[in-house]
């Protein structure tokens, strides 16, 4: 009885994740706001920032209506292990953000970070 409780609390702990085929966890954000996605993309980005190594480069929006610009390292050669994770979920925020209209971006660098 104790397990399943511990594993409906861990099920519960991950909102925007799923487990697929293989324990692939597979990201949805559909049922997110514009807003919760802004503040999910600008999480995933610090997140990505640390596991390259990079310098923390500060999300800017003047206007709350302007297009929110989140940088994005090159995780592609990080050998973090959440790296891959990272690369999905920012991907899955991309794709929810675009099929919703909100106004995020995530920009791309390339090489080492600035």
């Amino acid at each position: 009885m104790r397990t399943v409780a511990i594993l409906g609390v861990l099920a519960l702990g991950c909102s925007a994740c799923a487990a697929g085929p293989g324990l692939a966890l597979e990201y949805n954000y559909n049922a997110s706001s514009c807003v919760q996605l802004q503040e999910e993309a600008a999480l995933v980005s610090v997140e990505a920032v640390a596991a390259t190594g990079g310098q923390d480069r500060r999300i800017v929006r003047a206007d709350p209506k302007a297009m929110l610009t989140v940088p994005w390292p090159d995780v592609s050669r990080s050998s973090a292990p959440d790296a891959v994770s990272l690369k999905e979920r920012m991907e899955a925020i991309e794709k929810t953000s675009r099929g919703k209209s909100c106004a995020i971006r995530f920009e791309r660098t390339t090489g080492a970070a600035r």
